[in-house]
Formats: C-alpha cells, structure tokens, sequence
C-alpha cells in the first residue's frame, strides 16, 4: 500500500532466519577467555522479502509509512557452524561463526537485488531459495545454569545474520 501520493523512499529487503537444535562443542573449558566451538544443528530457516515506503514529505491524514510481506518461505535444514565465543562474563559471550546450512527443499520468493521502479510502481523477479547457505553470524550466547551442583549448562544465543537491502 503506498501510504500517501508524492514521491517516497522504497526500501525493500530480505531476511534469513532460522530456529534450530543445537549440539554445541566447546574445544577449551567455558572459562576460558576465548573458546573456538562447533555446532551442529537442525530446524527450520526462512526466507522472506519486505518493501518499506516512506514518503519525502509527510501529509496530514495519512500513515507516516507502511510495509508488506512480499513473499515468504520456510525449509528444513541441517548444518554446522565453526566459531569463537570471548567471554564478557561468565555467564555472557560475545558470539560469531561461520555458519553452513543445507536444506534438499527450495522455494520461491522475491528477488531483492533486482528490484526497480518503472513508472511509480516496484517490480521484482523471483528467485529459488538457495538448497545451500554459507552465512557471516554474530551475537550473543547466554549460560544459564540449570543448578548449582555442577550439572551441564544450558546455552540460549540470539544471533544476527547477513541479509540483502535495496532502495530507491
């Protein structure tokens, strides 16, 4: 929906994302400073395409901007992350790895790379959703503990991934 008439940016993006199991190895003990680790995991990714529109100059009565859903998809996938975590505290480490997921499944969404603009209205091809991925993570991964009798701790990490963004 284009939120007024005039000119307006137009943003359009796309994201991955992913909730997987995780088995995480730690190469070195939790308390080291710096700990290369591996993982091995399995669950779903997503793909999904967005458009922002925000107008140049804002008119009373109408929305400051708004944002679609182009196109979605989800997969099963597999894979294995190498990385290093550096301890901020015991309990908090910075987080970044290098992470390869595969999936045998493929789906379509908006290509965002290609996206132009011919006579006020954005057009975009469509693209297959990779079977493969290589993907740059950073983050942070939180240790909580599940007692304290020295029983294995659980790990909850939140994550950033790479994505694509194209304007005009």
């Amino acid at each position: 929906l284009v939120p007024q008439t005039g000119d307006a940016k137009v943003t359009v993006s796309q994201y991955n994302y992913g909730i997987n199991a995780v088995a995480r190895f730690m190469l070195v003990s939790e308390s080291a400073k710096l700990i290369p680790y591996a993982d091995l995991f399995t669950g779903m990714r997503g793909f999904s395409a967005d458009m922002d529109i925000t107008p140049t100059t804002k008119q009373v009565g109408y929305e400051a901007s708004s944002s679609t859903n182009l196109s979605s998809a989800t997969h099963w996938n597999y894979g294995l992350t190498l990385g290093l975590m550096y301890s901020i505290t015991p309990q908090i480490k910075l987080t970044t790895g290098i992470m390869y997921s595969s999936s045998p499944q493929q789906g379509l969404i908006d290509n965002v790379k290609g996206a132009r603009v011919q006579e006020g209205i954005v057009f975009t091809d469509k693209m297959k959703t990779p079977n493969n991925v290589v993907i740059l993570k950073f983050g942070l991964t939180v240790l909580v503990s599940s007692s304290k009798s020295g029983n294995k701790d659980c790990c909850c990490e939140c994550d950033c991934h790479h994505h694509h963004r194209s304007s005009g």
